[in-house]
């Protein structure tokens, strides 16, 4: 026979009660389901409106001193971010899987798959870009014009068939016909709606689009630290090494003996104090999640604007082997003009703490670090 919990609750002495309710809030307080809402400033009915609940029942879930991890990831989803399982070692973090929300099923629209293709067609390294760019503008303001369910769902063309929608085009098209580049432009949409899912959210299709921070630098600065690209939380906080498990600023904080702030105004004011700039070797990619061997389609950054007009850059430090192997290897004419420069080129192990293949003790990266001091 089942033993209901209050009647089990009201045998126990008064003494019991208070100790499990003190274990309870403990565990509460150490979980802090409230602190998190509190932290993102976030109310309880702003949590239950995203999860379709009610407000008690987000009550209800921050009292609770055990739960779910599903539960715990909606939760954390519903507060904008996302759960991810860690098995932390002495000698590194592993990720064992990301525990995302699970989203809803939607067409990938017109902008989503435009950004895909622009990039696509800027990472060929073609000599005129400028021809397919601007077809592709044409085709999207076309193609809108023909098919009015296109701008919010693309794979519609795929029923019609490419030569029929290329005929279409042809007839409302000012010159009566579709030039090269906009036929070629036209073999790239098809192919992106033949290649793929064209769902955007689901386990299934998570790469997406990436696009970095604009650089920070300024007249005086003397180093340009170069990274690969943004990490997932960097560019949704628009700072660079935002995420904890980054080490960049902790080695920095060794190598310099000073401390840096949590405050990312402090953290500029700090690279500007000791002319050290930040950027990035590419200007976007298309990318899943944070990890720089996900990395597709990268476009790399222009540098030679930025050396000409910031005469004082004299080193260009590089974090990690994999910004200097692509800033090698995708720079294309931009390196030649690099070569002729009196620009020294430095590579230092990744601040990142994740695994791999170059990983080196945090210990060893500060004493490698430390030939800042002396550039």
């Amino acid at each position: 026979m089942a033993i209901k919990w209050n009647d089990l609750k009201h045998k126990s002495s008064p003494e019991i009660r208070a100790e499990l309710k003190r274990e309870a809030d403990a565990e509460l307080e150490r979980i802090g389901f409230h602190k998190l809402r509190q932290a993102r400033q976030q109310t309880q009915v702003a949590i239950a409106e995203r999860l379709n609940i009610a407000q008690g029942a987000v009550s209800r879930m921050e009292r609770q001193s055990d739960f779910l991890l599903s539960t715990l990831r909606e939760y954390v989803g519903a507060l904008g971010g996302q759960l991810e399982l860690r098995v932390v070692f002495p000698d590194g973090d592993f990720v064992i899987e990301t525990l995302a929300p699970a989203a809803k099923k939607r067409l990938m629209t017109w902008i989503e798959l435009e950004k895909a293709i622009r990039l696509d067609l800027l990472s060929r390294g073609l000599k005129v870009p400028r021809l397919r760019l601007a077809a592709l503008n044409k085709l999207g303001e076309l193609l809108g014009r023909v098919f009015p369910e296109f701008p919010t769902n693309p794979a519609t063309l795929l029923s019609i068939g490419k030569t029929t929608v290329s005929m279409k085009l042809a007839r409302i098209n000012d010159t009566g016909a579709l030039n090269d580049a906009e036929l070629s432009v036209l073999n790239c949409i098809f192919k992106r709606l033949e290649a793929r899912s064209l769902t955007v959210g689901t386990r299934r299709e998570e790469t997406s689009l990436k696009l970095g921070l604009p650089p920070v630098i300024d007249e005086n600065s003397a180093v340009l630290i170069l990274g690969t690209l943004p990490g997932d939380e960097a560019l949704r906080r628009g700072q660079y090494y935002a995420n904890n498990n980054n080490q960049f600023w902790r080695i920095l904080s060794e190598v310099y003996g000073e401390s840096v702030e949590d405050d990312y105004s402090q953290r500029l004011e700090f690279l500007r104090r000791n002319r050290l700039a930040l950027w990035d070797v590419l200007r976007g990619a298309e990318r899943r999640g944070s990890s720089d061997s996900e990395i597709k389609n990268p476009v790399v950054n222009d540098f030679k604007d930025i050396l000409e007009t910031y005469i004082e850059l004299k080193v260009i430090v590089f974090n990690g082997v994999d910004a200097h192997r692509r800033f090698l290897r995708s720079l294309h004419g931009a390196g030649s003009d690099l070569a002729r420069t009196a620009l020294q080129l430095i590579v230092l192990p990744s601040t990142s703490s994740a695994p791999g293949k170059y990983v080196v003790p945090f210990e060893e990266k500060v004493v490698r670090w430390g030939i800042l001091r002396t550039l």
